[in-house]
């Protein structure tokens, strides 16, 4: 959790690498442990892909509609 920006406990920012499934498709993932402080606990994602060419020139960086979801919860 080294990459996390902190303020007051709180994990406002993170730095993390999916992987593209698909041309337009990209999935990450976040691991969780087995601890039932956790249940009720809301995370908040957005995703920010950052597109290449093949010489690895930057062609277009998009940003994705966010995502909430709760532990403990479908």
């Amino acid at each position: 959790m080294s990459n996390l920006a902190r303020w007051n406990g709180t994990a406002w920012a993170s730095l993390g690498l999916g992987v593209v499934l698909a041309p337009g498709i990209a999935a990450t993932q976040l691991a969780l442990s087995y601890n039932p402080a956790l249940i009720g606990a809301q995370f908040h994602q957005q995703t920010v892909p950052l597109e290449f060419d093949g010489v690895g020139a930057l062609t277009a960086v998009r940003g994705s509609n966010a995502l909430t979801a709760t532990v403990g919860t479908f």
